[in-house]
C-alpha cells in the first residue's frame, strides 16, 4: 500500500450546550480531522479517517508561530512513510513505534486512526480482525461528566442524566470551595447518597485547595479526585505532601494531565502518587498506546478507566469504543456524547451512547463510521494539504 495524500480538515461544530471546567470553556468542537488517501495493491484508491483533538493545557503547545505551518511540518514529520510501499504490517509498525513528542501525541493519534482505517478497509474487516483481537465485551457503559454550570443549568443535566439511567457520574471542580460544596450535594440529592461519583479539579487546584475541599469530599463519600494539581517534574508531587497530613485517606488520586505515556504510569508507580489514570486515545496517541498503557497499568496493579476529549466527532467516538471494548479492565467508561453534546456531527451513524449509558460495540465495519463529506465540508473552518 502507498500513501498518496493527507489533507486536514480544521471542524468548528457548535456544541448543544456550553462545555466548562477550571482550565477552559468551551463552545464547539475543534477537532483536526486528517483524511489519507492510498493506493491499495491492486492500484485502486482507499481513504482513511483520522481525527485529532489538541489541548495545550494537556499535551503542552505545538510552538510559536502560523498554526497552518505548525500543522503542516508536524504532520510530515509524523508521516515519514508517505509516498512508499509498505505492507499492512510495515505500516502498522510506522505508527506503533514512530517517535513523537509528547505535544505530538494528539496528532499522531489522527494518523494512527487514519492508518488503521485504511487498512480495515483495504482488507475489508473490522478493527479486531485487523488486529487479531477479540473483544472482551460487547457493550460498554458509559458515564456521564457535570461541567461547571449555574446551579440551574446542572440541576437540569443532572435531571437528564438521572431519567437516562446514567450509572456514573464525574463532577468537574474549580478551586471556589463554596460552589464545590453546592454541586456536589445538589448532585446527590438529584442523583441519591449512593450514587458512583469521582471529581475532576483539572490541575486547578493548589496545596490549599485540595486541603480545603478534601474533607468535603471524603464527608461525601467520593473515593476518585482526578488530576488536582497537574503535570510536575519528577520527585516534586504535591500528592505526596499530602499524604503526612492525612487528607488522602480512602482516596485514590487519577492521573490525566500527569499520564501522557507508559513511562508516566512506570512513573506514578514507584513514587506511589498516582493509584488510576485516565487513558484517551485523543492525548495518548490513538488506540494502539492506549492499549499498552491499559497493559501497563494491569501489570503494576494499578486502575485505570477508557476517557475522552470533550468535543470528540464519531471518528473518536468509534475508536474509543472499539478501545475500551479490548481493554482488560476499565473501571469506567467516558464518550461517545456525540449528539447529546454537538450540534452535528461528520460521521453518517449516530454513535451517541443510549439509555442507561449503554452502547453496542460495532463488528463488520472497520473501525466503525463512515464520513459524510458534506457535512465534513458544512462544518471545516479551514482545509490543510499537508
Amino acid at each position: 500500500m502507498k500513501i498518496i495524500s493527507a489533507e486536514l480538515f480544521l471542524l468548528k461544530i457548535p456544541f448543544k450546550m456550553n462545555f466548562a471546567h477550571s482550565k477552559a470553556d468551551r463552545f464547539f468542537s475543534d477537532s483536526i480531522i486528517l483524511k489519507l488517501t492510498a493506493l491499495d495493491d491492486s492500484g485502486f484508491p482507499v481513504t482513511g479517517w483520522g481525527e485529532a483533538v489538541v489541548r495545550e493545557y494537556v499535551s503542552g503547545s505545538l510552538g510559536e508561530g502560523d498554526r497552518q505551518s505548525l500543522l503542516k511540518s508536524a504532520f510530515a514529520r509524523l508521516l515519514p512513510f508517505r509516498m512508499l510501499e509498505l505492507s499492512k504490517e510495515e505500516l502498522l509498525d510506522a505508527v506503533r513505534f514512530s517517535e513523537a513528542s509528547e505535544t505530538e501525541l494528539p496528532l499522531l493519534c489522527a494518523v494512527e486512526t487514519a492508518v488503521l482505517d485504511l487498512l480495515c478497509r483495504a482488507e475489508k474487516v473490522d478493527i479486531y480482525s485487523l488486529l487479531g483481537l477479540k473483544p472482551v465485551r460487547r457493550q460498554i457503559i458509559y458515564g456521564g461528566t457535570l461541567p461547571i454550570l449555574q446551579p440551574q443549568a446542572a440541576e437540569k443535566l443532572l435531571e437528564g442524566y438521572r431519567k437516562m439511567g446514567i450509572n456514573n457520574l464525574r463532577i468537574k471542580l474549580g478551586s471556589n470551595f463554596e460552589y464545590n460544596r453546592d454541586v456536589v450535594g445538589l448532585t446527590q440529592k438529584i442523583m441519591g447518597k449512593g450514587f458512583d461519583l469521582k471529581v475532576d479539579a483539572n490541575a486547578g487546584w493548589s496545596l490549599a485547595d485540595a486541603a480545603e475541599n478534601i474533607p468535603m469530599i471524603v464527608a461525601a463519600g467520593i473515593k476518585i479526585i482526578e488530576e488536582p494539581f497537574g503535570r510536575e517534574e519528577a520527585g516534586e508531587s504535591r500528592i505526596s505532601e499530602l499524604s503526612p497530613d492525612g487528607l488522602t485517606d480512602g482516596l485514590t488520586f487519577m492521573a490525566d494531565e500527569s499520564a501522557l505515556t507508559a513511562a508516566d504510569i512506570r512513573r506514578a508507580a514507584e513514587e506511589k502518587t498516582f493509584g488510576m489514570f485516565n487513558i484517551r486515545l485523543a492525548k495518548n496517541g490513538g488506540l494502539l498506546r492506549a492499549l499498552s498503557m491499559a497493559e501497563e497499568a494491569e501489570h503494576l496493579g494499578l486502575r485505570y478507566m477508557a476517557g475522552c476529549h470533550v468535543g470528540e466527532t464519531g471518528i473518536l467516538s468509534a475508536a474509543g469504543r472499539a478501545a475500551a471494548s479490548i481493554m482488560g479492565k476499565p473501571e469506567y467508561t467516558d464518550g461517545s456524547y456525540d449528539l447529546h453534546l454537538l450540534s452535528g456531527n461528520i460521521t453518517k451513524e449516530d454513535l451517541s451512547f443510549g439509555p442507561g449509558g449503554a452502547a453496542e460495540i460495532i463488528r463488520d465495519n472497520g473501525l466503525g463510521y463512515e464520513i459524510d463529506e458534506e457535512k465534513l465540508k458544512g462544518y471545516t473552518n479551514e482545509r490543510i494539504d499537508v
